[in-house]
Parts: structure tokens; sequence; C-alpha cells
């Protein structure tokens, strides 16, 4: 194991961790109840949002966001069925690194357009 001083990516602190998962209203009351997470958020068919559920629960500073299709067919139903329920992203926060700050100052602008291409369109 690495030292803290000598990690190239040193993680300090964690947002939140994404589940897909078949039931997000389920999943949502189950950890509400057993752990005792706070839900802080919902988005939905009711909010706007045709292809899916999200249930945002909260316990101290941690957050786990938990993901559903509100109908099938969607590219969130098939990963759900293909490969069950599961992590699909987290959000980690890390201390800024000069060489990166460094490097993305002086590298030519084509290599940073092909490293981070802007998008108009937010994700879903």
């Amino acid at each position: 194991m690495t030292r803290p001083s000598q990690d190239s990516f040193p993680v300090v602190g964690m947002d939140a961790v994404v589940f897909a998962v078949g039931n997000a209203k389920q999943a949502a009351h189950y950890y509400s109840t057993a752990f005792g997470m706070r839900r802080i958020a919902y988005r939905g068919p009711e909010t706007g949002c045709p292809h899916e559920a999200a249930h945002v629960l909260e316990s101290g500073s941690a957050r786990f966001v938990f993901r559903g299709p509100a109908r099938p067919g969607t590219r969130l139903g098939m990963r759900v069925a293909a490969h069950g329920d599961g992590v699909t992203d987290r959000s980690r926060s890390a201390r800024p690194r000069r060489p990166t700050a460094t490097r993305s100052r002086t590298a030519p602008a084509a290599w940073r357009r092909r490293t981070w291409p802007r998008t108009t369109t937010a994700r879903s």
C-alpha cells in the first residue's frame, strides 16, 4: 500500500455512489428504513424524467443514488436486465495536483480538446 504522500491520486472524500437497480423506490425505502438514511431528492416521471426514477439518500456526508428504469426497453433497464443491480458510478474528491495544473496550462489546446470535449447537453 502506498503512503498518502506518494499517492498520485489522493482521495480525500466521497460524495455519492450511484446504483442501478430494478426497483428504485423499493431500494430507497429499504435503505432508509433499515439503515436510517434520509431521502433528500427524487427524479422520475412525475418530475419530467420519463425514462427513469432516481432517489437520493443521505447518511452523514455520503449520498447514495438509486436509479431504476421507469419502463422496459430503456438503456438503464437493459443494463439492469443484463447485469443485475450494482454500482454504476461513484463521485470522489481529491486534492489538486500541481503537475496536472501545470500541464493543462502549458499543453497545446488540441490536447485539452481531445481529452475533455465540451458538450452542450447534460448527462443523464
